[in-house]
């Protein structure tokens, strides 16, 4: 590893082909073998204990490169997110001495950009196919940090055959959403799956930010959100009044407590309820069916968008494999071809068979895992007034910032006080953001 203290990394596949290059020499009439080690590029990404989840686009196209290169080979590192994968990249970064490439998280674009890690990948190939809503997600104030392999979506997803037994049909509108909700409770069904994040963020952030992005005065907007002139707790206090709701009347379940929550990472106690249809509604980003155990392959569901809106619903698109180049690489040349590589490869087998990812850019083909479930959640991806994970024309942030103020709600925050204490952070992190 290339930074001091607690080993938390693990090496994973991508071994490093020792061996060497052989060369040959003249000296007058003999021919002498040389050995020429290659180049190493370290790699660091996120990493999780559950089955699949370290079977990504990045693995599949680093062991291909690995292959077929002898010059250069990428050796892995990974981290879970709850074992403070972001914390840890951020140290290696500025250490001076930090990995080569490496898999970025939404909410640590800015700061990371605003520190100088990020090459600038503009001249990529990929760059110039990518789709609007790739682009948009991958450009911050000119610079474009990532190719993004592949895209997803976070919606809502649906078990219907419970809503059936009660006699429900799944909510297209925040009015039916709420109605279904007491239904259930009134049967006494959990309406919701809880864990640390996408419970929280993608149904508040969803109800909080609909009315700023199907505005059709946006940029407007976004210019008063960023000098402060407009609070961002304007918008999300009808989000956290929300939450606040649902925590009232035990829509996540009763009892909860912060540590409680903040300590189930997702796709793990939620998915198995939902697989279980102990609970009617699940948050997940397209591609959770890889994490179906066999018995739930086959189970009654539907993905849909969020039913926040009063006549409509709403989904969260995000780049779902952020690829990054370190600026400051020892090796930068090459970390760039190696990014080339990856963002020229043929998606086809990645879309199908990668998890449930979605297209980021012309001439990807396929669809995503669970495609046959998803008809409504599909069309919402790519049309106008859809909610970023995290906005980069914003000088301040959305996904982390709400989910801290999420579990302090657990703790007690009321809905208003949450939406104070997110103005003060968005004059804060504008301050720290206009600042350098």
């Amino acid at each position: 590893m290339k930074h001091a203290g607690r080993t938390l990394a693990i090496a994973l596949c991508a071994a490093v082909a020792m061996q060497g290059l052989c060369g040959c020499t003249t000296r007058g009439e003999m021919c002498v073998e040389q050995e020429t080690d290659p180049i190493v590029l370290s790699f660091f990404m996120p990493m999780g204990e559950q089955k699949n989840e370290g079977s990504n686009v990045f693995l599949k196209l680093i062991d291909q490169y690995n292959a077929s290169h002898d010059d250069v080979q990428i050796q892995v590192e990974g981290l879970s997110i709850k074992d403070g994968y972001n914390e840890v990249l951020e140290k290696r970064l500025a250490s001076g001495q930090g990995d080569d490439l490496f898999a970025i998280n939404a909410d640590s674009v800015k700061s990371f950009a605003a520190s100088g890690y990020l090459c600038d990948l503009a001249d990529l190939p990929a760059c110039s196919r990518l789709y609007p809503a790739a682009r948009e997600q991958a450009e911050i104030d000119g610079l474009v940090y990532t190719i993004p392999l592949t895209m997803a979506a976070y919606g809502m997803y649906v078990n219907t055959d419970l809503l059936e037994k009660y006699g429900l049909d799944p909510p297209d509108d925040y009015p039916s959403w709420m109605h279904c909700c007491q239904v259930l409770k009134e049967n006494g069904v959990t309406p919701f799956a809880v864990n640390r994040w996408y419970a929280m963020t993608v149904p508040v952030m969803a109800r909080g930010l609909y009315k700023l992005y199907q505005s059709d005065r946006y940029d407007e907007l976004a210019k008063g959100l960023n000098d402060g002139s407009i609070p961002v707790g304007n918008y999300m206090l009808e989000g956290f009044q929300l939450f606040e709701e649902f925590l009232e009347q035990g829509y996540y379940g009763d009892d909860l407590t912060r540590e409680g929550v903040d300590s189930i990472p997702a796709c793990t106690t939620d998915l198995q309820a939902f697989q279980e249809q102990t609970v009617a509604f699940a948050f997940f980003s397209t591609g959770v069916e890889k994490y179906f155990d066999d018995e739930g392959e086959g189970m009654p569901y539907q993905a849909q968008g969020v039913p926040a809106l009063p006549d409509g619903a709403v989904c969260l698109p995000s780049i779902a494999d952020r690829l990054c180049v370190n600026a400051n690489s020892n090796h930068l040349k090459e970390a760039l071809e190696v990014a080339e590589y990856m963002s020229d490869a043929t998606a086809a087998e990645l879309l199908t068979d990668g998890g449930g990812a979605l297209p980021s850019r012309e001439g990807q083909e396929g669809m995503p895992m669970g495609a046959e479930h998803m008809q409504k959640l599909l069309p919402l991806v790519n049309r106008e007034g859809q909610i970023p994970i995290e906005d980069m024309n914003l000088h301040f942030t959305y996904w982390d910032t709400t989910r801290t103020l999420c579990l302090e709600m657990i703790d007690g925050l009321s809905a208003e006080e949450a939406a104070e204490k997110y103005n003060a952070i968005q004059l804060e992190q504008i301050g720290r953001y206009e600042g350098g």
